[in-house]
C-alpha cells in the first residue's frame, strides 16, 4: 500500500516523467492491445483477459497517451524513414489478429482520440468464427464447456495424455504442451476448433472482408500477422510463405501491399527476419520489450508493450495511470536489428 502512495504521488506531481524521462524523449514507444469489449456484452464473459481491455479501460489509455506522449500513425514512421524527424516522445499505437470487436469499439475511440492505430491481421482468420485452436480451448475452459468429451477428442488428435483442467492456469498447461506439437497435429487441433459448437461462437469474433475494408478506411492502417496465428518458428520454411499473408491482405483490401508484419506470439529469430526483409517487409514487430531509438534508415525491427489490463487497473477496472507510467518510463532503449545483417 506504501508503494502505491508513493507512485501516486509521483506521478501525479510530475516528478515520475521529468525524472525517468529525460534520456527517452526520442524513443519511440510501441504498445500493443488485442480485443477492446464492454463489459456487459456478452464476448467478455468468454474472452482472454491477457488480451482483453474494456472499452472505458482503453478511452482511459488514450487519454493517458495523449497527455504524455505524441501519439504517431504508420505514416509517421515511413516519414521518420526517409528522414523526416519524429515528434519528442512519439508513441505508436497496434493491435494484433482481427477481432470483430476491433470493428465495432475500437475504431469509434480511436476516432474520438484522432488516432491511427496499425492493425495487423491474421489472414486466416478473416470471415471465421475463431481466430486458432488455443482460443477456442481457452474459450471453452472459461465457458464451462470444456468437458471429457472436448479433452478425449484433444487426446486423441495430439496423442498427449492430459486432465480435465480445474484451473486457468492447468487450462494455460494444456495449451502449452499442445503448442510443441508437430504441423499436422496443429491441423487438427484447428479443424476440430472450427467444428466446436460452444454457445459464444453464436456472437461475431473475427473481422469480415468488409468490416476489414471500413476499418482500414476508417481510422486503422494494417499489417499483417501471418497465415495461421502459429509461432512461424515452428512453420515458416521461405520467404515466399512470408509473403502470402500480404498477398492475401491486398486482395481484400485493393490497397498496396502492407510493408509492416508482426510475429504470431512475439516469437521470431535472425533468419526469420532476414526472411521478412526479403519477402519486401520494412517495418517489423516483435514481442521484445524495449523502447526503440529511430534514426533514417531502410527498414526497422521494433519492440513493444502488450497492454493487459489486470496488470494496470485499479480495484474499480479503471486504469491506474501511475502503475502504467512506472512501467513504460522505466524501460530501457535498445536498437534492434539482425546479426550480421547489412
Amino acid at each position: 500500500m506504501i508503494k502505491k502512495i508513493i507512485k501516486k504521488c509521483l506521478y501525479h506531481s510530475g516528478l515520475l516523467g521529468s525524472l525517468l524521462r529525460k534520456g527517452e524523449r526520442n524513443a519511440l514507444t510501441v504498445v500493443l492491445f488485442h480485443r477492446v469489449i464492454p463489459v456487459d456484452d456478452p464476448r467478455w464473459a468468454f474472452a482472454d483477459m491477457e488480451w482483453t481491455v474494456s472499452d472505458q479501460f482503453f478511452r482511459e489509455c488514450l487519454k493517458f497517451f495523449k497527455k504524455h506522449y505524441s501519439v504517431i500513425s504508420l505514416s509517421d514512421l515511413e516519414n521518420a524513414g526517409e528522414g523526416a524527424p519524429l515528434p519528442e516522445n512519439p508513441l505508436l499505437i497496434t493491435f494484433d489478429d482481427g477481432w470483430a470487436d476491433n470493428y465495432e469499439y475500437a475504431d469509434k475511440i480511436a476516432k474520438e482520440f484522432s488516432v491511427r492505430p496499425l492493425l495487423f491481421v491474421t489472414t486466416s482468420a478473416i470471415d471465421q468464427k475463431i481466430l486458432s485452436w488455443q482460443e477456442a480451448i481457452y474459450s471453452a475452459w472459461r465457458s464451462g464447456e470444456f468437458n471429457q468429451e472436448v479433452l478425449d477428442e484433444i487426446v486423441r488428435i495430439s496423442h498427449i495424455s492430459l486432465e480435465l483442467p480445474a484451473s486457468e492456469g492447468d487450462c494455460r498447461k494444456i495449451i502449452n504442451r499442445l503448442q510443441s506439437s508437430d504441423i499436422q497435429v496443429k491441423d487438427k487441433l484447428r479443424s476440430f476448433a472450427q467444428r466446436m459448437t460452444f454457445k459464444n461462437y453464436d456472437l461475431p469474433q473475427m473481422m469480415t472482408r468488409e468490416q476489414l475494408r471500413a476499418i482500414n478506411a476508417s481510422q486503422f492502417d494494417l499489417g499483417t500477422h501471418g497465415e495461421e496465428h502459429e509461432p512461424l518458428t515452428q512453420v515458416l520454411s521461405d520467404a515466399d510463405a512470408l509473403s502470402n499473408s500480404a498477398k492475401a491482405l491486398t486482395q481484400i483490401t485493393y490497397q498496396k501491399p502492407p510493408l509492416s508484419m508482426s510475429f504470431p506470439h512475439g516469437v521470431t529469430n535472425a533468419h526469420l527476419q532476414s526472411l521478412a526483409l526479403e519477402a519486401g517487409y520494412k517495418y517489423i514487430f516483435t514481442g521484445d520489450m524495449v523502447l526503440n531509438p529511430v534514426t533514417p534508415r531502410d527498414y526497422y525491427i521494433l519492440g513493444r508493450y502488450n497492454i493487459a489490463q489486470p496488470d494496470f487497473e485499479d480495484t474499480s477496472g479503471r486504469l491506474a495511470s501511475e502503475e502504467l507510467a512506472f512501467h513504460l518510463f522505466r524501460q530501457p532503449v535498445k536498437q534492434l536489428d539482425i546479426i550480421g545483417s547489412r
